[in-house]
């Protein structure tokens, strides 16, 4: 399992996955990066993981985080896209908010 975990880890797989969403969701992930350029890189691989339609908990095996840090993650993410000007903020936690109830 470990092994399975680590090859959805690394930056190719990762790159995939980022490709992917932006292919199925408008560019999502490309305008989250240039509209919030001021979230670290581990935040848009939380967020590329949820709009993925990735499981709460498989977002926190990839990331290592628990449950509890994952829900308090998502929301203080959700707070910092809100005090921000992005013309598509509404549209990255809406996404984020629907993705996260699977």
């Amino acid at each position: 399992m470990e092994k399975e975990i680590t090859k959805i880890c690394n930056p190719n797989s990762l790159n995939l996955i980022e490709n992917g969403v932006n292919d199925c969701m408008d560019n999502i992930i490309k305008k989250l990066r240039n509209q919030c350029p001021r979230f670290k890189q581990d935040d848009y691989i939380f967020f590329m993981l949820i709009y993925a339609g990735f499981s709460p908990r498989a977002v926190c095996i990839f990331t290592n985080i628990k449950l509890k840090n994952y829900y308090n993650k998502r929301a203080r993410l959700i707070d910092r896209i809100e005090r921000t000007d992005a013309p598509d903020k509404e549209l990255f936690i809406a996404k984020l908010k629907q993705r996260s109830k699977y």
